[in-house]
């Protein structure tokens, strides 16, 4: 899933796009206010926000045409655009589009599932290099052994708990225990968590956050911490 290259696909886009503030960039680089609209009543929208159908023809290096000064920096520019069309394809290849991969908070952390057909609970989490991964919490009593998840050829980590009522209460607690690469055993906060708290200081765990499944959609079951 090459979750690392989030990082690559927002930074090397600005870094071989963005000329100098000196000098007079390319049309299309300019900035615009997103939502305007144009004489002939269309939405004109800034740069960053327009998909660009030619990426995998540019080499990163335009920009030194508009900018003297980066041209001495250009194979750098090639190098680093390089890479990023290589993660973006990859990254295309497996999800889709870059829209679908940017929705994977939807799809991965701990949700209730929305399949009438299979009323539980879905979790998917994104860990390559762990031997093992288990979801814990209070729904649970911290049992390791209890709700393991199973993972796939592109290290990501499935689990389905079945059941029709409430499965983990809104608000309780639940973290993932991991098992790492070294064989080190771990307790972490899902990277998707949609809350996360810090508990009392006379708490064993403390100053360190817990996970906290989110669920607003059940009332008022379970603990609902501020």
């Amino acid at each position: 899933m090459m979750r690392e290259a989030i990082f690559l696909l927002f930074l090397l886009p600005t870094c071989v796009c963005v000329s100098s503030p000196f000098s007079k960039g390319p049309l299309h680089l300019k900035p615009l206010r997103g939502g305007s609209v144009g004489s002939g009543g269309q939405e004109i929208k800034a740069w960053y926000q327009v998909n660009d159908p030619h990426w995998a023809e540019r080499d990163g290096s335009s920009s030194s045409r508009h900018d003297a000064y980066l041209e001495g920096y250009k194979p750098a520019l090639q190098h680093r655009y390089a890479r990023y069309k290589d993660l973006k394809r990859r990254i295309i290849e497996v999800e889709g589009s870059l829209e679908k991969f940017a929705m994977g908070y939807q799809t991965f952390g701990v949700h209730t599932s929305t399949d009438p057909a299979k009323p539980g609970i879905v979790a998917r989490e994104w860990a390559p290099h762990a031997q093992a991964l288990s979801l814990i919490g209070d729904f649970n009593g911290w049992d390791r052994d209890k709700h393991p998840y199973a993972k796939d050829e592109y290290g990501v980590w499935s689990l389905f708990i079945k059941g029709s009522g409430v499965v983990i209460p809104h608000g309780s607690r639940v973290m993932l225990a991991i098992t790492t690469n070294t064989g080190e055993v771990t307790t972490r906060i899902s990277p998707y968590i949609t809350r996360a708290v810090q508990p009392s200081v006379d708490s064993p765990t403390y100053p360190a956050f817990e996970g906290v499944f989110w669920d607003p959609a059940q009332g008022t079951h379970g603990l609902t911490p501020l």
